[in-house]
């Protein structure tokens, strides 16, 4: 089901890991959107793979109630996502 021409991914409330998002990263190159809200398998190195994987037109980011996120790991993101418009952070 995941392919390069899908834009927006909204897999909230699931059980993605670090691992999960490093796949998606490689299979969903031209993403837009992203919610990953209550995503609570995440740890600390998917911020990683989403800032690597170059979404240069990504412009909504939905990180809410992931509890892993750090201030570094927001400013990771807003430099590797310029396009981002919203970025979600609550509860987090």
């Amino acid at each position: 089901i995941v392919s390069q021409s899908i834009k927006s991914l909204c897999i909230r409330h699931t059980k993605v890991n670090d691992n999960s998002i490093k796949n998606i990263t490689k299979m969903c190159p031209n993403l837009r959107i992203l919610d990953l809200s209550w995503c609570t398998e995440l740890g600390k190195d998917f911020v990683n793979y989403i800032s690597e994987a170059n979404y240069d037109k990504m412009f909504a980011l939905n990180l809410w109630g992931i509890k892993t996120i750090t201030d570094n790991d927001v400013r990771t993101i807003c430099k590797s996502c310029t396009s981002l418009t919203s970025l979600t952070l609550c509860d987090c």
